[in-house]
């Protein structure tokens, strides 16, 4: 059994899982690689971060995220500026 009611990329998929425990989705970030992840975050209003160095057939830059990294070293910065900004 699924630990949330919906798949990717329904947003419900991402609001559960945020919710169950116990976040904000206010000061949530979706981190992803693929155009599933891309719809739940922008169903759910959340920045978008996505790698372009994942399994999707879609490149990453093409599904228009927030944030494409490079590398994980560069999420930390990412997310905090998403956060930060209005």
């Amino acid at each position: 059994m699924d630990a949330v009611s919906a798949a990717k990329p329904n947003p419900a998929h991402l609001i559960e899982a945020v919710q169950a425990v116990g976040g904000n989705l206010d000061r949530t970030v979706m981190v992803g690689d693929a155009d599933t992840d891309a719809g739940a975050a922008r169903g759910a209003g959340t920045p978008l971060v996505l790698v372009d160095f994942g399994y999707t057939e879609i490149p990453a830059a093409e599904l228009a995220p927030d944030v494409l990294l490079h590398g994980f070293g560069e999420l930390a910065e990412a997310c905090a500026a998403l956060l930060d900004s209005p």
